[in-house]
């Protein structure tokens, strides 16, 4: 169902359709509220993380959560008319020109549209699909978030998820203060009227559009999906004996929210992909690649602070990383985070601000 990619007209196209089908006065939709706990399990299996129960409320509160998914979509349309693009939500770099910092997103609209990947996603969206359980406590859950489910019957669905927060930390505006917003046994439930993601299946396509990507990320733990994916990648990069690591340093990033997160998006956006469909070496790829690490490392200004090294072996070269700050030098030289001013001929360590002399063009654009 999902291998077209999505357009800013094809983006623009499905929410005028749906807001067409949810302005119709004939009801040819239904709306279910639901609550997302976390159930705290450990276990490997991701189908055991969460319960999703669908919820009691009065009309009132379904109205105003409706109101707000509505608005967000017409936002989302005023911004593609104003000119914004649609940005990859795991591959920044393909959608938004040379930007490669996963944290950056610029005047885009992000769109996850891999979202087959994400198996914490499947298994919240198939309960919901399934209608959810009916309300009830158990002892170790926890709410984590909130979903309402426009069902368009045979034409499609739309999902707004709401990501919860600690209700001391949200500004009074951001609140709905309705006496019975949602009841869950019989507990009153406060619950922010803040649209974090909003799913759309639509067009025998589907595609998830992220307004708040931190809590976004929290809701659906994607920091087990970075961790996979980075070791996923380490192993290709030591497969192909293009680094060396120490195992614990390995262990070390792998439970780095920060650098697994970041080590996913150049895994996503092909930075280490050196070899073509039928297994040749890409030589000009790689050899531009080895370029950036080794004129990173031989710098006058940098020798001391990057900490990776670079042997030969048979005449092959072999980036040996013996510990995390080198592992992590290395991912920031990947990720473009030294960058080069060609007017100041200086080179910019970018979380740092810290300016060094030079006139090398460290990236070298392929």
């Amino acid at each position: 169902m999902n291998n077209i990619q999505i357009t800013e007209e094809i983006l623009t196209n499905d929410i005028n359709e749906i807001l067409n089908i949810i302005d119709d006065k004939d009801g040819r939709y239904s709306v279910d509220f639901y609550i997302i706990k976390d159930t705290q399990s450990k276990a490997k299996n991701k189908r055991r993380w969460y319960n999703v129960y669908i919820s009691d409320y009065d009309d009132n509160a379904r109205d105003e959560f409706l109101e707000e998914t509505i608005k967000q979509l017409r936002n989302l349309n005023n911004k593609l008319e104003n000119g914004y693009s649609i940005g990859d939500f795991l591959n920044p770099d393909e959608s938004n020109g040379n930007n490669t910092n996963i944290e950056t997103v610029g005047e885009c609209i992000t769109v996850l549209q891999n979202i087959d990947e994400i198996k914490t996603f499947s298994v919240i969206f198939n309960q919901i699909i399934q209608g959810g359980r009916p309300s009830r406590k158990y002892k170790n859950e926890k709410i984590i978030g909130y979903a309402l489910d426009i069902n368009l019957g045979r034409l499609g669905r739309v999902i707004a998820f709401i990501k919860s927060r600690n209700i001391k930390m949200i500004k009074k505006g951001s609140l709905v203060y309705i006496s019975k917003l949602i009841k869950l046994e019989n507990d009153i439930i406060l619950v922010p009227l803040k649209i974090d993601a909003i799913y759309v299946e639509y067009n025998n396509r589907k595609y998830v559009i992220v307004l708040e990507r931190t809590e976004f990320e929290r809701l659906f733990k994607f920091y087990e999906y970075y961790k996979e994916k980075s070791k996923e990648c380490l192993n290709k990069l030591i497969r192909l004996g293009i680094i060396k690591i120490n195992p614990n340093v390995k262990k070390e990033i792998l439970d780095s929210k920060k650098y697994t997160k970041k080590l996913t998006q150049l895994y996503e956006s092909g930075v280490f992909n050196f070899h073509d469909e039928n297994g040749n070496l890409i030589e000009n790829k790689y050899n531009k690649f080895i370029k950036l690490i080794e004129t990173a490392k031989q710098h006058d200004k940098l020798k001391n602070d990057i900490s990776y090294e670079i042997i030969t072996n048979n005449g092959k070269t072999i980036i040996e990383i013996p510990s995390k700050e080198a592992l992590i030098w290395f991912i920031r030289v990947c990720n473009k985070e030294v960058l080069t001013d060609f007017l100041q001929e200086e080179i910019y360590i970018v979380e740092k601000k810290v300016s060094y002399q030079t006139t090398l063009d460290l990236w070298m654009k392929s």
